[in-house]
């Protein structure tokens, strides 16, 4: 349960790679989590969505990694989530959390 969000910043000339955790307290749902997540973990906070609603963490790249040098840089984000589908009774109770791996990344130039 606790992946965290891992940041990848690759720089192709002068070659540089860093492999890092975003700091967690720079979230806006932070918190210290379990190693595992089940419909018996009510303290753990969460996010509930409905049919057709999405939510958004908006977060700077300048609070986990300072760019020093310039280059052409590849920045990727990554994290997975952990949903729990359904009741806690339903039909769906004994394959949660269902994990669902996602990322994001970017190419820019630093000048």
């Amino acid at each position: 349960m606790a992946e965290g969000i891992s940041l990848d910043v690759v720089r192709k000339e002068p070659a540089f790679h860093s492999a890092l955790f975003f700091p967690s307290e720079k979230l806006s749902h932070s918190a210290i989590l379990p190693d595992t997540y089940s419909w018996d973990f009510p303290e753990i906070p969460f996010v509930t969505l409905k049919p057709g609603e999405h939510f958004e963490e908006h977060f700077l790249l300048e609070d986990a990694f300072s760019f020093e040098q310039a280059g052409d840089y590849q920045v990727t984000f990554a994290t997975v989530f952990s949903v729990l589908v359904g009741e806690k009774d339903g039909p769906f109770a004994d394959v949660c959390p269902i994990r669902i791996p996602a990322n994001g990344g970017a190419n820019f130039v630093v000048t």
